[in-house]
């Protein structure tokens, strides 16, 4: 029987030709992982032995000092404008007025962005208005209001809220 580095056991291998071509090469990419991660860890090991203490806890003390400079940057940079990337503009992440969930916009493309989100807004404003003028529609209307409460309120908040951030009038009903 086979033990792993714990001394447990494995299970027994079968023969490659009992196994099929999806297992055969998650196999062959499994032991090419671990060959590149044993290596590289041995590399690493011979390395920092040649440095001595100071020279680790210096490099440990760079590592982290680049490391937290790059969460603040992440996190702060937005307020700061410290710019990604050298281009003087920071990155967000804003919802996208198709299907596609959120995009990467760029901070002067934000603005066209929730534009967008606000057209939305205003069309379905638009359609639930539409459904209060006959019986049946206002009948439709109550049923989504009953599988969906608060929904109407939700679409009134996120319009004021875009208003207020886009600096748009309040509109005429």
């Amino acid at each position: 029987m086979r033990r792993n580095i714990f001394g447990r056991l494995l299970p027994e291998r079968r023969p490659t030709s009992e196994l099929s071509r999806q297992e055969v090469m998650a196999r062959s990419i499994g032991s090419r992982v671990l060959w590149i991660q044993q290596g590289w860890a041995n590399w690493m090991q011979r390395w920092t032995q040649k440095i001595s203490k100071e020279g680790r806890i210096a490099l440990l003390v760079a590592f982290l000092f680049v490391g937290l400079s790059f969460c603040l940057c992440m996190v702060l940079g937005k307020r700061i404008q410290l710019g990604v990337l050298g281009s003087g503009q920071v990155y967000s992440v804003a919802f996208g007025d198709r299907h596609t969930g959120i995009i990467i916009a760029r901070q002067d493309e934000r603005e066209l962005v929730l534009k967008g989100i606000y057209r939305h807004l205003l069309a379905s404003q638009k359609f639930l208005d539409s459904l209060k003028l006959t019986p049946a529609g206002r009948e439709q209307l109550r049923e989504i209001s009953l599988r969906r409460p608060g929904m109407i309120d939700s679409i009134n908040m996120a319009e004021k809220a875009l208003r207020e951030q886009l600096k748009i009038k309040e509109r005429t009903k």
